[in-house]
Order: structure tokens, then C-alpha cells, then sequence
């Protein structure tokens, strides 16, 4: 009995062990106002940002090479969402496009509120207002760590 017993603690041991390495996905969100919006990877599609000097013929045929089947969408000069054919590969070709040296950021395309979608491109713009000294903008940039 005590063998049994012995035992029986010794497998419930190993499953709360095994449980406890397993990754739980962190949510994605983002607040807009007061607003807390959630956030689901789209997982086929993909948003690109190039270098200011790549064309887009030689942007295309970059992932060409890399992508199967896709259909392109050119939001601006410097950046495309992907639409891929195979719906399940958007992961790993954001991954694969951010070792390129034309690229600048890949990111999944996000889902909003179920339908509307949100491409992020790690960069942003910023226009301050009249009168704000340069002095003010370059500390501002030096603690957030930002690149002009």
C-alpha cells in the first residue's frame, strides 16, 4: 500500500513538474485612451519595412525568393503587408525577412476588435509643438533610447 502510494505521488510530482514548464502565450494589447484593445495575430499575413533605398522591384523579388505564393499590398514606398497563401506561415517569414539586410522591421498584421487589422513597423513619428526647445527633444530622445 505504501509502495502504491509512494508512487502515486511520485507520478502527480512529475505532471506538476512537466505543467509548469509549459508556456502560457502572454496576450498582446494595446490602450487607446482609457481603452484596453486586445490584440490576435493574424497568421497569414506579415508587414515588411524597408531601408529608404531599396526599390520595389528589388523588394519584390526579395520575397519572392523567400515567400511561396503571396499577394502583395504596398501601404507606402518603404512598406508592403504580405497576404500569404499558406495561412498558417506568418510567423515564421516575419522571422526569416528580419535577418534580410534591405529590412528594416517584420511584424505580424494584428486583429482589432475582430475585424480591423494593424500593421506595427517599429518606427513612429513625432511633431512637437511650437516653442519646445531642441535641448528638451535631444534628452527626450537620449532617455527613450531613440533613433532620429
Amino acid at each position: 500500500m505504501k509502495k502504491i502510494l509512494a508512487v502515486s505521488l511520485l507520478a502527480i510530482f512529475v505532471i506538476l513538474g512537466m505543467l509548469s514548464f509549459k508556456q502560457v502565450a502572454k496576450p498582446v494589447f494595446y490602450y487607446t485612451f482609457s481603452t484596453k484593445k486586445m490584440l490576435k495575430i493574424h497568421p497569414g499575413k506579415v508587414v515588411v519595412r524597408y531601408r529608404e533605398n531599396i526599390s520595389r522591384q528589388a523588394a519584390l523579388s526579395q520575397l519572392k525568393q523567400v515567400a511561396g505564393g503571396f499577394r502583395e499590398e504596398w501601404v507606402d514606398d518603404r512598406t508592403v503587408i504580405m497576404d500569404l497563401s499558406d495561412k498558417n506561415g506568418a510567423a515564421g517569414l516575419a522571422e526569416v525577412l528580419g535577418k534580410q539586410p534591405d529590412v528594416v522591421a517584420t511584424h505580424p498584421v494584428y486583429i482589432v476588435d475582430e475585424k480591423d487589422e494593424l500593421g506595427l513597423t517599429d518606427e513612429f513619428i513625432v511633431q512637437f509643438r511650437e516653442g519646445v526647445r531642441p535641448a528638451y527633444i535631444d534628452s527626450l530622445n537620449k532617455a527613450y533610447r531613440v533613433s532620429v
